[in-house]
């Protein structure tokens, strides 16, 4: 894994990056965890992967952040790299980040992925039929028999 330190509107951003292939970037969780998904045994096969790390967190300099901010530093990074397009893998608030970042931008994203984040628009209608499933009696396996 390379460690390279990016400039964004005058702030060190450190982002992890290893492998070869089309790009994709990968976003934690939070806002304002460490980057806790660099490492090579995580990164997609055949791509080559980017890891920012946030402002204000770990590696990286300049203060706290919010989704904004966070999409320009994106925009911002991925720019300073010289990637034209990539995909754009999120976890948690990184998912979140990640469909917004897409939605903004369309013409640099090639795809998304989520995993388990909640929705730009915090849409929790899903969460409430899930909750109301797990509210119900459960099935004896003996029912009916």
């Amino acid at each position: 894994m390379d460690s390279r330190t990016i400039q964004v509107d005058g702030v060190a951003l450190h982002v992890g990056v290893t492998g070869q292939g089309p790009d994709v970037v990968v976003l934690t969780g939070g806002p304002g965890c460490v980057q806790y998904l660099e490492q090579e045994e995580l990164s997609p096969a055949g791509h080559r992967a980017w890891f920012p790390e946030p402002r204000g967190v770990g590696r990286s300099g300049g203060g706290p952040h919010d989704m904004e901010r966070a999409i320009a530093d994106l925009e911002g990074i991925r720019a300073a790299i010289g990637v034209e397009s990539w995909i754009v893998l999120g976890h948690s608030w990184g998912c979140d980040l990640a469909v917004r970042y897409a939605v903004e931008h369309p013409e640099v994203v090639t795809g998304v992925v989520g995993i388990a984040g909640r929705g730009p628009q915090r849409d929790r209608s899903w969460s409430e039929a899930y909750e109301a499933g797990k509210a119900s009696e459960p099935i004896s396996a003996h029912a009916g028999h």
